[in-house]
């Protein structure tokens, strides 16, 4: 009897003891891990971190502020390459001629979008803005449609952080558009840039319905993915001046409901 309990009980005491000595090696590599994290961290940085590709393996720990200040905006500037899609190109409109004057439509144009929200929040006060981008890639903005939308009233809600999200739309109403404004614009340049944002991020879900929401008066059964009025009569009254080129340009967190890149009188979408 006494043998059958001694071996009964055997698994049990080996379960134990394996389960002992890893919970020691786990506590002992954690404690080396403390201690060494320079070293760790350089070597991370220096062979998986694309800042420090090509080569060169730098150490983090080894760079100026000046030099990491400039390794990040080199960074940036891979990322928006890279992450940037053409969605739509019919007959080649794009890329548009080195040096041309463009006219940049919707409020978006003034107020770009830079992450999110949450976590993906961050300071944008030193941001390259995109009439600077245009301006810095030697393009010639319309000047007098930007004042238009500087001094039209609208504003972009202020987001309220991880559980802040406010996703009323911020488009100016195609009723402020005087005939003089588009007449202007028409005789600046036969091209049309309009600019279409969507906000996101986690701690607040998107409004699949932004009447019912309370985020808009006249988008009743329209979700936050999709155009809303204000946008769709934009389009309208931009693709109606009759421009050579227009061009739609997505700032967003999100995918957004795109069909109507299909339709006549848009060329090209990024």
């Amino acid at each position: 009897m006494n043998e059958k309990k001694s071996v009964s009980r055997s698994p049990g005491r080996a379960s134990a003891i394996a389960v002992s000595v890893l919970l020691v090696i786990t506590l002992i590599v954690n404690l080396v891990c403390i201690q060494l994290y320079p070293a760790i961290n350089a070597f991370m940085a220096a062979n998986l971190n694309p800042l420090f590709a090509g080569g060169n393996a730098i150490s983090a720990e080894h760079l100026s502020p000046a030099e990491a200040k400039e390794a990040s905006l080199r960074m940036a500037q891979q990322l928006e390459r890279e992450g940037m899609v053409l969605l739509e190109n019919k007959d080649n409109a794009l890329p548009l001629a080195q040096g041309a004057k463009v006219n940049l439509f919707g409020f978006a144009t003034i107020s770009p979008l830079y992450g999110g929200t949450g976590s993906g929040a961050s300071d944008t006060s030193s941001n390259v803005d995109l009439i600077q981008g245009l301006t810095n890639a030697g393009f010639v903005v319309n000047e007098e449609l930007v004042k238009f939308y500087q001094s039209s009233g609208i504003s972009r809600p202020e987001q309220g952080g991880y559980v802040g999200s406010n996703f009323t739309p911020a488009e100016v109403p195609v009723s402020q558009y005087t005939q003089q404004v588009l007449a202007q614009a028409k005789e600046f340049s036969d091209v049309a840039i309009v600019m279409l944002s969507r906000i996101g991020g986690e701690g607040g879900d998107l409004p699949a319905d932004m009447y019912q929401a309370g985020y808009s008066t006249t988008d009743d059964g329209r979700s936050y993915l999709a155009l809303t009025q204000e946008e769709e009569d934009l389009l309208k009254l931009v693709k109606d001046q009759g421009y050579g080129t227009v061009v739609v340009l997505i700032n967003s967190s999100h995918a957004m409901e795109l069909g109507f890149l299909e339709d006549e009188g848009i060329d090209a979408a990024l």
